[in-house]
């Protein structure tokens, strides 16, 4: 039997470290804490590692934020006593290092040993505790297409608590609105997917006699739906932090999971047919009625750090051509051939384009895309940190035993 495997990402808010550097007047004499320097770590240098999960630094910056990536738990109740056991480790490890941190700002960790723990493996690093961490946490999973609807419901209906309770509570703050947004637009996706399939089934000319869509083609229209609403509702930095649910793999390959029939029926107008279920999307925002599918997909633009190339490429990609070009083989979105230096190319390539980015779920090895689930809660303490992670895991797991498939 094979199963997805359940990851996690936690970026810690709050921290940041150092790799220690000798001064140059070093010599002879003996080294104190206030001999190092500040030197950032670049991106993925490892600063801890445990059985079960890695602390790497997160960004190339001057404060070189780390990130906790946990090796990934199976769906099986192994999986689920690992991933317990993992999140109270990283728990104990946070308490520990902050409060270390707290009393010296520039503590040298050389090796850390926690009772119960085991050996952590480490080069040296210096952590700065600013104030109490907050952690972003985030997950990667395989789900299949008719699961999806389900996923979105549940994604946009996650109680919030402890930090992100009060921040809802914060009309005044920045992403409170937009926040908000993204998650009614995520829950009623499903909704309003069958409603559009509905409206097709009954208007379209040329439909295939006693034509029903198919869960898996409910499940990508859905998808589709929140991919394209939610950079209408908020935008940050880059593409890809548009989506609460992002999906690893491109949408072309997503649409390849359809039904032969399905695909045969879509693919033969060069798309039109697949369009043409997105214009009877309510889609509820800004004009509260359907998209413009002449806009670029990312309408608003980017907020932060424009690149003049990424702009321009972006720019030229309307919505409609993107999901015609869905049924041709090609997510324009995640695969096209952007001008450019290539560090913008590599930048906007990571919207989603990942080979081999299936998964097989099941006693019948079907395919599933894997879908990164994205901002879990805003902001957590680490009290909330394994309570989420442990929901997830199960929402998953859940999701994946539908149908009595592994079972």
């Amino acid at each position: 039997m094979v199963q997805r495997a359940v990851g996690f990402e936690v970026e810690v808010k709050n921290w940041r470290t150092w790799k220690p550097s000798l001064p140059h007047f070093y010599g002879e004499c003996l080294l104190r804490h206030n001999d190092f320097y500040r030197d950032p770590h670049s991106a993925k240098d490892l600063l801890l590692e445990a059985d079960d999960f890695n602390l790497t630094a997160d960004r190339p910056t001057t404060e070189s934020v780390p990130e906790f990536v946990t090796e990934p738990f199976p769906e099986t109740p192994d999986g689920h006593k690992r991933l317990k056991k993992a999140f109270a480790k990283i728990q104990e490890l946070v308490r520990l290092l902050h409060s270390q941190a707290q009393a010296n700002p520039q503590m040298l960790v050389p090796g850390i040993k926690i009772e119960n723990f085991g050996d952590l493996r480490s080069p040296s690093t210096i952590f700065d505790a600013v104030k109490t961490p907050d952690f972003h946490p985030q997950a990667n999973a395989g789900v299949r297409l008719e699961n999806i609807p389900e996923l979105l419901r549940r994604s946009g209906t996650r109680p919030a608590v402890g930090p992100s309770a009060k921040r809802l509570t914060r009309i005044q703050s920045v992403n409170t609105i937009p926040a908000r947004a993204e998650m009614d637009s995520m829950k009623s996706a499903p909704a309003r997917a069958n409603m559009a399939l509905e409206k097709f089934g009954e208007d379209y000319p040329g439909l295939p006699e006693n034509w029903i869509p198919s869960s898996a083609l409910r499940g990508l229209v859905a998808y589709i739906i929140n991919y394209l609403e939610c950079p209408v509702i908020n935008y940050l930095s880059y593409p890809k932090s548009y989506f609460p649910v992002m999906a690893r793999t491109d949408f072309a390959g997503m649409y390849a999971l359809l039904s032969a029939s399905e695909r045969s029926f879509f693919s033969a107008s060069s798309g039109l047919h697949f369009l043409e279920i997105f214009k009877r999307v309510e889609f509820g925002v800004d004009s509260g009625g359907p998209l413009d599918f002449s806009l670029p997909v990312f309408a608003k633009g980017i907020r932060r750090g424009q690149q003049k190339a990424k702009v321009r490429d972006l720019d030229c990609l309307d919505r409609a051509t993107w999901i015609r070009e869905i049924t041709q083989g090609v997510d324009l979105l995640t695969r096209r051939h952007y001008p450019g230096p290539e560090e913008q190319k590599e930048q906007l390539d990571t919207i989603g384009s990942w080979d081999n980015s299936m998964d097989q779920i099941g006693f019948d090895k079907s395919p599933a895309p894997i879908l990164e689930l994205r901002r879990l809660q805003f902001s957590e303490d680490i009290e909330e940190l394994p309570r989420i992670a442990e929901d997830v895991f199960l929402m998953i797991w859940q999701l994946n035993r539908r149908n009595n498939l592994d079972l």
